[in-house]
């Protein structure tokens, strides 16, 4: 059952919760407010969250889900507490989550609250907390996110992960780091799996010929799909396409679907001094309903990144029946297990002949493909949710 709500800071009169007998539990889906996380994996977390929680929780806990007056992906029928302030600006959501947010949890009698993005309120809005830690990425290579914005996002996980009664962790490997490198106490952290939407399962070839016809793509490509920041490796990437089409005869474009991030590289320029400026195309962010086809149209899809809490592009490349060659460190094997080719993120030489691999073995791709379908349809969001519920449920008996 959902509790009923409304908003807050100016808003209606906040209701408490319908007194049912089962514990009441916050969800803060802050992140839908903002256009450009919306977009990424984060977005894609809070957004199937807010899809699925409610029926997984039905007649186990009364969930209601916090969002801002911006945020976009509740489903109309699941009644929501929206908060009358605009959370898209980080000058509002901050002083909202440590000031507001705490008084209309307390309000509405939560027995837990989940912050979902790895920072917690100064205050708890609930006797217990749950909080999602999706990676560590800013402790293993701060360098890839500048001194200033690594050492504040270590500060505010450390301090969440110390004050949340239970830790949800998207993958083992982000387990172990939280132990190894936070000091967690692995009793208390929970590994629950991101899932993977049915429509990428569902992509064939009319939704590749839309996507590939709508982005301007004429010719067989190898595909990345994510951020453009430095851990995804994409240097390493455009000088090993330039190897593979040196050594291995990959004729294949390489196409690179993200937006820029932090601290970007000069891609086209790196592409051009590795003389396949010519080869290498940046289109930018994918709008969501073309991405399946995107990537069920793709020779392979390459994502070589150094450090990833869960690699959520590899599943939806898997479910979509796309080979695809990625990390061999991190999250990315307990994700890809057998379905794919794993390399060493710096070994540009190993990287490069996966890449001729992909191209030039038809039977291996058909392999790849069949075995990431099967491997990819073991992680759905109803999962996920189910097992995010059962940690609620944990959190709130304690």
């Amino acid at each position: 059952m959902v509790a009923h709500g409304s908003g807050d800071g100016g808003g209606p009169a906040i209701g408490r919760a319908v007194v049912t007998g089962l514990p009441r539990v916050g969800v803060g889906l802050h992140l839908l407010s903002y256009p450009r996380a919306r977009a990424g994996g984060l977005g894609t977390y809070e957004r199937m969250l807010a899809a699925h929680l409610p029926a997984a929780a039905a007649g186990r806990a009364d969930v209601v889900l916090f969002v801002g007056r911006d945020g976009e992906g509740i489903p109309s029928q699941v009644a929501a507490h929206r908060s009358a302030l605009p959370l898209a600006s980080r000058a509002v959501r901050i002083p909202y989550e440590q000031l507001a947010l705490p008084v209309a949890g307390r309000r509405r009698g939560l027995d837990v609250f989940h912050f979902c993005d790895q920072a917690v309120s100064a205050v708890a809005p609930a006797p217990r907390t749950v909080v999602t830690v999706h990676d560590l990425a800013m402790v293993r290579l701060p360098e890839t996110f500048g001194s200033r914005r690594a050492t504040y996002k270590t500060a505010m996980t450390r301090r969440a992960v110390a004050r949340a009664s239970l830790v949800i962790a998207d993958s083992g490997a982000t387990k172990d780091d939280l132990v190894a490198l936070l000091g967690a106490d692995p009793a208390c952290v929970r590994v629950v799996p991101l899932g993977v939407e049915p429509r990428f399962a569902a992509a064939g070839e009319a939704e590749a010929a839309a996507a590939t016809r709508a982005l301007g793509l004429t010719e067989p490509y190898l595909l990345y799909v994510g951020r453009l920041e430095p851990r995804k490796n994409l240097p390493v990437l455009v000088d090993a396409y330039a190897r593979a089409r040196r050594r291995h005869g990959v004729t294949a474009s390489l196409v690179l679907a993200g937006s820029p991030s932090w601290l970007d590289e000069d891609l086209p320029a790196r592409a051009s001094a590795a003389g396949v400026g010519d080869h290498v195309r940046l289109i930018g962010h994918v709008p969501d309903g073309l991405l399946p086809g995107l990537l069920h149209g793709a020779v392979g899809v390459a994502y070589p990144s150094r450090y990833e809490g869960f690699g959520l592009p590899v599943l939806e490349a898997m479910a979509a029946g796309t080979a695809v060659v990625t990390s061999s460190v991190s999250s990315l094997p307990e994700v890809a297990g057998d379905a794919t080719l794993l390399v060493d993120p710096d070994d540009v030489d190993g990287l490069a002949e996966a890449l001729g691999r992909l191209e030039g073995d038809g039977a291996l791709r058909t392999q790849l493909a069949a075995a990431g379908r099967v491997r990819a349809a073991g992680f759905t969001w109803e999962r996920t949710a189910a097992e995010t519920v059962a940690v609620y449920l944990e959190a709130a008996a304690t």
